[in-house]
């Protein structure tokens, strides 16, 4: 799962050199400041969960007990990144940057669901 996560981040990373791209950097803004939330809300997470094993506690459940900070519900990733796709419709030299991103989304979803973390609320994802 890191490896997945840490590869595209790089190729993200490395889309976002490319001076054609230079002007959606602003367009990016919202979804790359969720998925920096969601991360940190994750890490928090396992975090929590390896103390709780570590120091001879017994985690009965993958998610069990995280802090409440970690325990928010996650941002709406899918929904910001399908608003993403529609904003930036037509542009399909940023194709491969909105491939990326929704990889990276997936990754954060499934990290997510393996940690047992609160997907977005439902009035908040896409339907």
């Amino acid at each position: 799962m890191i490896s997945r996560i840490s590869l595209t981040v790089h190729s993200l990373r490395a889309a976002l050199e490319h001076p054609q791209l230079a002007g959606s950097i602003l367009e990016v803004a919202p979804l790359g400041n969720a998925l920096s939330a969601a991360l940190g809300q994750l890490a928090t997470r396992a975090l929590t969960r390896a103390r709780q094993t570590g120091n001879g506690g017994s985690a009965t459940s993958l998610g069990a007990s995280p802090s409440a900070a970690a325990d928010q519900a996650l941002p709406p990733l899918r929904r910001l990144h399908h608003e993403l796709v529609a904003e930036l419709s037509g542009r399909e030299e940023l194709a491969p940057l909105l491939a990326q991103l929704d990889e990276l989304v997936d990754a954060k979803d499934t990290l997510g669901a393996i940690l047992g973390a609160r997907p977005p609320s439902a009035t908040l994802a896409v339907g």
